[in-house]
């Protein structure tokens, strides 16, 4: 009796509920997807529901995780399923207009605080209310002494989709979720973080209605700036130190990468590339790296690195530059909106004058090795032709006879 007294009651304050939002000119789903609660009353973002899309006549169990919970016996979470995508449904209510709710589900927190976890769990069932289209989901927090929606806003909202058929993905569209709204995110997009921040970010498959799970992971470089893990079915993002992070989401053979800016600073102005000399001998390694000007330790700068001729010099995804063969190569550097590139001249090793030359053999390159003046090193070598055979080793145990065989025309 008391629980039909309760849906009694939460229906009526539900319906009263519908007109406070557009009375006040709020706009609901241009808040945040979560709103910084007192952590007893914190709801997590939507892509913690583990199903946003449904078959016509199928179910599934629509799961949102709390933060934490405890006995109250005066708040109820209530869930409400609206007809209509979140587009349509926030223009009715900016029309003042109430839109039709198809679906009601509530849980008080005392009940919540009873269950085996913080989380509330309902059934969703495709049936006949519903056609192939778009709904929305929105959650409320409601004091029944008060018979207001906490705050006057939703704490979580969600689209859901009813499809005719299972659809395979397509490819992947990744959203990031912070206080000022959703927003879908581009490939090498910049996205603007502060220190400690926190953001959640969420994927669907393309098109949105696609019934496919993706199963993904996420990759940051340089990770001290920013990392991701799997938290509930999405994407706990968090700026641990200030700089500039290049992050990438793989789900299966889709990849959608941008940039993670923790701090605020113009890249463009702030950055430059640093480097110890601007020419190397052959063989010579040096790591380079994107810094700031005016405080080169503060900000911990991750890029992406390209070679402008692989076959003079190479350049590794964190700045790793190695010289192949003489010539003059750029080596440039793109992190966010900065962009620079330097020039280095790769050279022979500067060995004495009269440094012995070796024959070129079947196994054996032309070379002459020494102590190169240039870059100090003692045993510098200088490759003036490649052996004969590129499948054999100079210091390998066959070597002496494969070049007699090759020399006796034996075998070529």
């Amino acid at each position: 009796m008391k629980k039909r007294f309760i849906s009694l009651v939460l229906a009526l304050i539900l319906a009263v509920s519908c007109l406070i939002l557009p009375a006040s000119g709020a706009d609901p789903f241009g808040t945040a997807k979560y709103l910084d609660l007192p952590k007893a009353f914190h709801i997590y973002p939507h892509a913690s529901v583990d199903e946003c899309t449904l078959v016509k006549g199928g179910h599934t169990t629509l799961t949102f995780f709390t933060s934490d919970s405890f006995n109250v016996d005066y708040l109820f979470y209530c869930v409400q399923i609206y007809r209509g995508g979140m587009e349509e449904v926030n223009k009715l209510f900016s029309q003042g207009k109430d839109p039709e709710v198809i679906d009601f589900f509530y849980e008080s927190a005392e009940d919540l605080w009873y269950s085996s976890g913080p989380g509330m769990n309902f059934k969703w069932t495709a049936d006949s209310r519903y056609s192939v289209g778009d709904y929305t989901l929105v959650c409320y927090l409601l004091d029944m002494r008060t018979e207001k929606i906490y705050d006057d806003r939703p704490l979580y909202w969600t689209e859901l989709h009813v499809v005719s058929g299972k659809r395979s993905a397509k490819g992947m569209n990744v959203y990031v979720l912070k206080e000022d709204g959703a927003y879908e995110v581009l490939d090498n997009d910049i996205l603007q973080f502060d220190q400690h921040e926190i953001a959640y970010f969420e994927l669907f498959p393309d098109p949105i209605t696609a019934t496919e799970k993706l199963d993904w992971s996420v990759y940051s470089t340089p990770s001290a700036v920013a990392g991701g893990r799997k938290y509930y079915g999405y994407l706990s993002f968090g700026c641990s130190n200030l700089g500039m992070a290049r992050v990438s989401i793989v789900a299966g053979k889709y990849t959608r990468t941008f940039w993670a800016k923790c701090g605020k600073f113009d890249e463009t102005k702030e950055l430059k590339i640093y480097r110890s000399k601007d020419t190397l001998c052959i063989g010579e390694e040096e790591k380079i790296e994107v810094k700031s000007k005016s405080d080169p330790d503060k900000y911990k700068i991750g890029a992406v690195w390209s070679s402008s001729d692989p076959n003079v010099a190479t350049v590794g995804t964190r700045g790793e530059v190695k010289a192949l063969k003489p010539g003059k190569v750029r080596i440039t550097a793109v992190a966010g909106a900065f962009k620079e590139t330097v020039e280095y001249t790769v050279q022979y090793h500067q060995l004495p004058e009269g440094t012995p030359v070796t024959t070129r053999t079947a196994t054996q390159p032309r070379q002459s090795i020494g102590h190169c003046s240039a870059c100090g090193k003692d045993d510098a070598v200088n490759i003036y032709e490649p052996a004969i055979f590129t499948d054999t080793k100079a210091t390998a145990w066959y070597a002496e006879h494969v070049d007699k065989v090759y020399d006796l025309k034996l075998m070529n």
